[in-house]
């Protein structure tokens, strides 16, 4: 499964398990050594070698940091700003980012912080694209007030070539998110989590997902536990979402035993190996 921690790239020693996915918090948000990020997360603190001679030394910093955790095993990028801030992260301005970039916080003025933060989110989901691979974004419950995922609509119109994947299923506004897969081609939806929370919502969401995005090929789930028997449990409560919502379209007629098998192991498994290009023996 990918793996999330401050320890950026880390495979937990654990390379036949776990494959890094890199947060972009701390860097899309923090634009001061004496800031921080919702998890009390400073670049300019965990990497005291970054350049602070102007923004373009500090991405061209950046950019060699992401692919050297890339060709070492990371297979996609996250943001979480979603706990921090709204997710209309607007249209992007170099310049406005090149102004606000180390500036003493005591002299910032406002909107400085968002103004950098839209810069860095676009640039983040370019690099992605570059990287190859996939860009997760937290959407839905969690921070509820401006975390519905169309306000992320935009940016999946702006960067055609980045594969977002919406967390949570952008729950409870999943039916938002079924729109949003079906309309946009590089949307990939994670009932990651939302399990856990409800059964009978979980459901009803996939129910949905499979009606409204015509392919089960873009729906993925994954536990978001931290314990071994919590991830035990959202898998038992996954495969009861799966089996039940399966086994009624099947009754239902809408689909036939076959093709609901081949759903079945995409939902469980495939789907998440052909996203991350993982290569594991089910």
């Amino acid at each position: 499964m990918p793996a999330i921690g401050w320890d950026y790239g880390s495979d937990n020693g654990h390379p036949e398990l776990l494959s890094p996915t890199l947060r972009t918090d701390m860097f899309t948000s923090v634009y001061h050594p004496d800031l921080a990020d919702h998890d009390g997360n400073c670049p300019f603190r965990a990497y005291p070698q970054a350049p602070r001679s102007g923004l373009g030394d500090y991405l061209a910093f950046l950019e060699d940091l992401f692919r050297g955790w890339r060709q070492r095993g990371g297979v996609a990028l996250k943001c979480a700003l979603a706990y921090e801030r709204s997710l209309d992260f607007g249209t992007p301005d170099r310049e406005a980012a090149e102004r606000v970039f180390l500036r003493d916080p005591a002299r910032a003025q406002p909107g400085d912080r968002l103004a950098f933060g839209n810069f860095m989110f676009h640039w983040f989901c370019d690099l992605a694209a570059r990287l190859e691979v996939p860009f997760q974004v937290h959407t839905g419950i969690g921070r509820l007030r401006d975390s519905a995922p169309m306000l992320l609509e935009p940016a999946l119109a702006a960067h055609p070539a980045t594969r977002f994947v919406l967390f949570h299923a952008g729950y409870p506004w999943y039916d938002a998110v079924a729109g949003m897969a079906q309309s946009y081609a590089n949307v990939v939806v994670d009932l990651v989590w939302v399990p856990l929370l409800t059964v009978s919502g979980a459901a009803s969401a996939l129910h949905e997902l499979l009606d409204v995005a015509r392919s089960g090929e873009r729906i993925c789930w994954g536990g978001d536990a931290r314990t071994a028997e919590e991830a035990y449990g959202a898998l038992l409560a996954w495969r009861h979402v799966v089996a039940r919502v399966l086994s009624e379209k099947v009754e239902q007629g809408y689909l036939d035993v076959g093709h609901a098998e081949r759903l079945a192991h995409g939902l469980m498994y495939s789907n998440v190996a052909r996203l991350y290009g993982l290569d594991l023996a089910v």
